[in-house]
């Protein structure tokens, strides 16, 4: 079992996939994407194996697979189509979502991510079994990676160049007096989280300071990635992070103002603006 969970998975994350919370035109998925709106990446089950490699030793690799059809992950309300761009909707929301993709029971529902030894990126399956093209797996593969800022940040080897723009961005992504540099966060004090240790993050650097990357890639195209940011919205205390507060007004400037709890069913429910825990 994967036992206590790092530092860096101990948050309430936003899953910017239709890419409004700082409008690119490469960011957010081609279609949009599904509804998750909000969640947790440490629910569901572990379990950990040893994979043997040539000229180098063993690594423990986690497998985690959740239920999307009662999680705690909160969803865009039920029954309601957003359109945030010519390119960019989403139409099954709350319980259409669910029906969707519990089609097959269980075997759907279930999303298994494929995690390397640090957890700090995962191959993601079990995706196209519960879409209507699950041909997809055989050309797409899915993924997501911690961004080498926040790598840097909670103590995680990046190379030379991927660390000379980390101190470069920290000032942006970061914003602190006492919490500046390298393996700054996580551990027990003042700066132990993110919402502990940063300041307001600028409107125009929201965009460079995406937590985890989601990629969508086609097989034997590398330079071709269908992604979107996850951003860190509240940590493990339940206090909101300086990206709370940008992610929510994107998408309630964009009509989304309800949102749907999976585990209780429920659409009914206001967005929170203030600090209200997630």
């Amino acid at each position: 079992e994967v036992g206590d969970f790092p530092p860096h998975l101990q948050y309430t994350f936003g899953f910017d996939q239709t890419g409004i919370v700082h409008p690119q035109e490469k960011v957010g998925m081609t279609s949009g994407g599904d509804p998750e709106f909000a969640g947790v990446l440490t629910s569901g089950t572990w379990t950990k194996k040893t994979k043997k490699r040539f000229f180098s030793n063993p690594a423990d690799e986690y497998l985690q697979k959740f239920n999307r059809c009662g999680s705690g992950w909160s969803l865009f309300a039920d029954n309601m189509a957003y359109q945030f761009s010519k390119k960019r909707w989403v139409d099954k929301t709350g319980n259409s979502f669910l029906d969707m993709i519990s089609k097959n029971g269980y075997d759907t529902c279930e999303l298994h991510f494929e995690w390397n030894q640090d957890l700090t990126s995962a191959k993601i399956t079990n995706y196209f079994e519960s879409t209507p093209t699950p041909m997809g797996k055989s050309f797409m593969s899915l993924s997501i990676e911690l961004a080498p800022y926040w790598r840097w940040k909670f103590g995680f080897e990046i190379s030379k160049k991927e660390e000379k723009e980390a101190k470069l961005m920290d000032g942006k992504c970061c914003p602190s007096d006492s919490c500046r540099g390298k393996a700054t966060l996580g551990e027990d004090g003042p700066c132990e989280t993110i919402s502990m240790a940063c300041g307001e993050i600028l409107d125009d650097d929201v965009n460079q300071c995406p937590f985890f990357v989601r990629k969508n890639k086609i097989a034997g195209i590398k330079k071709i990635a269908n992604y979107y940011y996850v951003y860190p919205l509240g940590d493990k205390y339940g206090n909101p992070t300086p990206y709370f507060k940008h992610f929510i007004e994107a998408y309630v400037d964009n009509n989304v103002k309800h949102i749907f709890h999976v585990v209780k069913r429920n659409s009914d429910i206001d967005i929170p603006i203030g600090n209200e825990e997630m």
